[in-house]
């Protein structure tokens, strides 16, 4: 099919209330933004990459009905919103475009790999009274969601907080990757890629900001086989302090053999503690003064958030994929019928840029930083 043939008639009908999709950029993130779109009942209209033949690939692979160039995506009137998945560099400009040709957008984080382009993207979308959303889908956790009404219901606030996420992707020198220069990825790779994960569900969980910051980046490799020097860090050390008066720490990093994808914070108070640990996502630790508890998700007393997105019984587990269509189905209804509590819009994005400039600025000049 001709790249630039948009004839519905050549189309199935979609149905009324359903959406049309495209997404820009076809590695393994646009595969799940893929496959939300579909879980969701909606219409994957067209995908784009660097070139048309990626696309006619990509387009194949997951079932799109069409594959086109940027430009075709953005100016087709049948595309009610764009997924951006493409390296972080292009995430601004891009977005920017679908703004401007009234499109809803989906943007992969980092929204920006600079404070000012953030803000910028975050006053576009409420200017032209678009959704605009950013995929910090760990929200979605039904126990992450229980933690968050356990802690509101709470008679005291957490006065500390700590954990960890480390991953092992990028433990060997000879692993080539984009992400690594940093003309692709941006200024931070491991706090711009997986820290700021870690610090929304903080944030989002307890309901404090981290007001001040130190860090510390670590570089394992001075050098990779497909970089002669690597400018990006492969993890590091960072602690906090909170609106409230609260203290936390984060360990990073993308080089810990043997570690996946183990994002775990604890949360504790007067009395109390709670831990997530996303590799075992369908339980919720409770600590006691006397008594530790494991709460499983779907069982019963669960809070109402969280069953909003507890969709199959205890013991048959919730993954990623599961918490992705729900943050999906929520930027589409979002789009269709109103706001949903807990949605993270480009003012999301935008805060992931200023956390990350100040610990860039912290590790870099070696001291506190007020975070703005």
């Amino acid at each position: 099919m001709s790249a630039n043939t948009f004839s519905r008639t050549e189309v199935e009908q979609t149905k009324v209330g359903t959406l049309r999709a495209g997404i820009i950029g076809m590695g393994f993130i646009g595969e799940v933004h893929a496959r939300a779109i579909r879980a969701n009942g909606h219409n994957l209209r067209s995908v784009s990459a660097v070139n048309i033949d990626i696309a006619r690939v990509g387009a194949q692979k997951v079932g799109a009905d069409y594959a086109v160039t940027t430009e075709e995506m953005m100016s087709d009137p049948d595309i009610d919103v764009i997924h951006i998945c493409t390296p972080n560099i292009f995430h601004a400009e891009l977005a920017t475009l679908a703004l401007q040709n009234g499109k809803h957008v989906i943007c992969e984080k980092p929204l920006a790999i600079s404070v000012t382009d953030a803000k910028n993207l975050t006053e576009l979308a409420r200017e032209k009274n678009l959704v605009a959303t950013v995929p910090f889908i760990y929200r979605y956790y039904p126990t992450v969601l229980e933690t968050r009404d356990r802690l509101r219901s709470s008679k005291s606030a957490p006065h500390l907080m700590h954990g960890y996420y480390l991953q092992d992707w990028l433990a060997s020198d000879e692993i080539e990757n984009w992400r690594i220069n940093p003309a692709l990825g941006g200024p931070s790779r491991a706090f711009g890629d997986i820290g700021v994960h870690w610090v929304d569900l903080i944030e989002f969980v307890t309901g404090q900001r981290i007001v001040r910051l130190n860090a510390q980046l670590l570089k394992v490799f001075e050098s990779r086989s497909d970089a002669p020097a690597v400018d990006t860090e492969d993890g590091g050390t960072i602690i906090f302090q909170t609106n409230t008066g609260a203290q936390g720490s984060l360990v990073l990093s993308q080089v810990s053999a043997g570690r996946k994808n183990k994002l775990w914070f604890s949360v504790e108070g007067n009395g109390y503690s709670y831990v997530f640990d996303q590799e075992n996502p369908d339980s919720l630790w409770e600590g006691g003064v006397n008594v530790n508890s494991t709460f499983m998700r779907g069982s019963a007393g669960e809070s109402a958030s969280a069953g909003r997105f507890s969709i199959l019984p205890a013991g048959h587990p919730q993954g990623y994929q599961d918490c992705f269509n729900a943050f999906v189905a929520d930027t589409y209804s979002a789009i269709s019928a109103g706001e949903s509590e807990g949605l993270p819009r480009f003012a999301d994005g935008l805060r992931a840029a200023q956390l990350t400039a100040a610990v860039l600025e912290s590790a870099q000049e070696q001291r506190w930083v007020e975070v703005k």
